[in-house]
């Protein structure tokens, strides 16, 4: 009796031990299946799975992988270029396409074939370390955005659009963040955005814009909000450009650097808008620094070097306050301006500003009303401040006149009071009242 229970108690062990086996083996199984499923096409059916890894060889390329993923999608790219269905990638969905590495090794070539993204307005991309290259097609040639759209560390180049927005059409939300853009242009002649184009709200801060095509506006808002901050623009016909017909537009440029534009630094065209803050920006080296039309500019802490006019504006109620304009040649020709107010502006103050070595230091034009030149400090100018008022209740007053050729000229009666003029060969000529100045 007693040898029939260990044989009993021994058989059952047994039958345990293979019964673990088999499960284990069932298990392993199924994984090896599953691996290799996976294998074959990186997108898994399970909607609780929300990352996958793709190279430039997977089945279906970069498009098939968006088109199949689930949203709210991280679709990590290795290195390498991805040149094989990468083009007219439609996106409705919240995805977000990482490349694995830095943005000059993940590279989507759409080798002039057409556009590559298109964001609906239910869509939603977050692109990181990807370079788009070589798009070609209507506008919004890299990105074409209806939805929102979040940019970083991205490269955009050699694109080329028929109507703007080479890089990126942007008419929803849109924030471009360490990013660069280069060689971007378009065939279409008129006022576009070649780089970036927006109509609805941008935000881009640490970008690089690089151009030396020399033909093209790099980012241009169109009646959108923009704000452009601590960018690096070089080469072009305009660096940042603003229209603004309807009055709904708030055009923000801050502490920019901007080099070598054949027409103007940063221009403010047509607008209606009553926010326009043009703000410690560092321009060189163009035709013209800042040009505003409209009014209530606040155009303050400039610097601008080597320009034919530094800035100028037309309009009521701008501000032109604590700027620094130099022009660094000895002899500067009659096309050589610092600040120019044109006519028939009222309400305007320019005060506090630097200007040294123009031909013409600040110019008001005729037919203004209740404007104030105020607290600047002209040097080395041919003429210092050259004023066409006509109306008694324009001000010049408390200015500085440095060593100039001529300090102070006006063909009309105005309000001229507690001015210093130092050095100048002539300190006043044609004015028709003055009171309270040193010299």
């Amino acid at each position: 009796m007693e040898h029939l229970v260990k044989n009993r108690t021994m058989k059952d062990y047994l039958i345990r031990i293979f019964t673990i086996l088999t499960m284990f083996i069932i298990v392993f199984s199924v994984m090896e299946i599953n691996e290799a499923t996976n294998n074959k096409n990186p997108i898994s059916k399970n909607p609780k799975i929300k990352s996958m890894t793709i190279n430039n060889e997977t089945v279906g390329g970069l498009k098939g992988t968006v088109e199949k993923s689930k949203s709210g999608t991280t679709i990590y790219l290795k290195k390498g270029v991805y040149k094989f269905n990468n083009t007219d990638i439609k996106i409705g969905k919240t995805l977000t396409i990482i490349g694995k590495g830095s943005a000059k090794d993940i590279v989507i070539d759409a080798r002039k074939k057409d556009s590559i993204f298109e964001i609906n307005s239910k869509g939603k991309l977050t692109l990181i370390n990807v370079t788009l290259t070589n798009g070609k097609g209507i506008t919004g040639v890299g990105i074409s955005n209806s939805g929102r759209c979040y940019v970083y560390n991205s490269v955009f180049k050699d694109h080329i659009s028929e109507d703007g927005g080479s890089g990126i059409y942007n008419y929803g939300k849109c924030i471009v963040r360490n990013s660069k853009f280069k060689n971007n242009y378009d065939t279409y002649d008129a006022v576009v955005g070649s780089a970036i184009h927006n109509t609805g709200k941008l935000t881009v801060t640490g970008s690089k814009f690089l151009n030396p095509y020399g033909k093209s506006i790099l980012i241009m808002n169109d009646d959108g909000n923009i704000l452009v901050k601590n960018n690096i623009f070089r080469g072009g016909d305009t660096a940042v450009l603003n229209t603004d017909l309807y009055g709904n537009s708030r055009f923000v440029v801050l502490n920019n650097v901007i080099h070598r534009f054949s027409d103007g630094g940063i221009c403010n065209l047509y607008s209606h808008s009553k926010h326009i803050v043009i703000k410690s920006n560092k321009i060189n080296n163009c035709d013209i620094g800042i040009y505003s039309e409209g009014s209530y500019a606040n155009i303050r802490f400039n610097t601008v070097n080597k320009v034919a006019y530094g800035i100028i504006f037309d309009g009521n109620y701008n501000i032109i306050s604590k700027n620094k304009l130099t022009n660094n040649k000895k002899s500067p020709s009659k096309k050589i301006w610092s600040i120019w107010q044109k006519s028939g502006c009222k309400y305007n103050k320019i005060s506090n500003n630097v200007v040294k070595g123009f031909y013409l230091g600040i110019v008001t034009g005729d037919g203004g009303k209740y404007n104030l030149i105020l607290k600047n400090k002209v040097i080395k100018s041919t003429y210092g401040i050259y004023v066409e008022l006509g109306h008694k209740t324009n001000r010049v007053s408390y200015n500085t006149f440095l060593n100039n050729k001529i300090g102070l000229v006006s063909n009309y009666k105005f309000k001229n009071k507690s001015n210093i003029f130092v050095g100048n060969e002539v300190n006043i000529k044609k004015v028709n009242h003055s009171k309270n100045n040193i010299w």
